[in-house]
């Protein structure tokens, strides 16, 4: 198997943007038979759940549709 990128300048950043396995080798002999070599398995990042809304400051309520509860009552003065 050929190397798809070879690089050799010291200081390579990759970007890790698609989901599959990426392997990395040393070319220098013996080196790779001496452990310097990486498999990293790149996984799909989570998706982040809705964020939840404030209630409003003003003291107000909106039921959910379909919702029974009641809106609380008015503060008392």
């Amino acid at each position: 198997m050929a190397a798809t990128e070879n690089h050799s300048e010291g200081d390579t950043k990759i970007d890790l943007k698609t989901v599959e396995p990426k392997y990395f080798i040393c070319s220098t002999p013996g080196n790779c038979l001496g452990g310097m070599k990486l498999a990293i398995t790149v996984v799909a990042s989570p998706s982040s759940p809705p964020t939840p809304e404030s209630p409003p400051a003003d003291g107000t309520h909106e039921a959910d549709s379909g919702s029974t509860t009641p809106p609380p009552p008015p503060p008392h003065k």
